[in-house]
């Protein structure tokens, strides 16, 4: 005798193969722990960047309330809902830094480099504040190596 829990399972059941099947293959992210179960989530709200191998490499380095703005934005309904995280002290003070040396190495740097440390640990903006002291041709590559590693 079939009952609605066993028709509920066997549904929920089919709808996590499904979803699971958009990230399937080549295109599926590869890691552990927090930050493929991230990745996982934003593929299925539909995020193609989120299927791509290299999206828990780099979540990995973020902190936790990076990825769950992250999977917020993601599956958010294109309303933006549930998808704002605060800025911490550091990201500002980042930020505003960053902007003023980009002006100052006219432009390069990528300066969409600045707005987001708001993903990352205290230490990495850290470590990033620090390039912005750099000669000019060296901030890029710095800032590189502290947000990707």
């Amino acid at each position: 005798m079939e009952t609605n829990l066993t028709r509920l399972v066997l549904v929920a059941s089919a709808a996590v193969a499904l979803s699971s099947a958009a990230c399937s293959g080549d295109d599926a992210p590869r890691g552990g722990g927090a930050a493929t179960e991230a990745c996982n989530q934003a593929c299925m709200c539909g995020n193609a960047d989120a299927c791509d191998g290299d999206c828990p490499i780099a979540a990995a380095r973020w902190r936790q309330e990076g990825r769950d703005y992250y999977v917020a934005c993601a599956c958010s309904a294109g309303d933006g809902g549930g998808c704002t995280l605060e800025p911490r002290d550091i990201d500002v003070t980042f930020r505003e830094a960053c902007i003023a040396r980009h002006g100052e190495c006219m432009g390069t740097f990528h300066d969409d480099t600045c707005g987001y440390s708001f993903l990352y640990p205290d230490a990495a903006v850290a470590d990033a504040m620090a390039c912005l002291s750099q000669a000019c041709d060296q901030v890029g590559a710095c800032l590189a190596t502290s947000f990707e590693g």
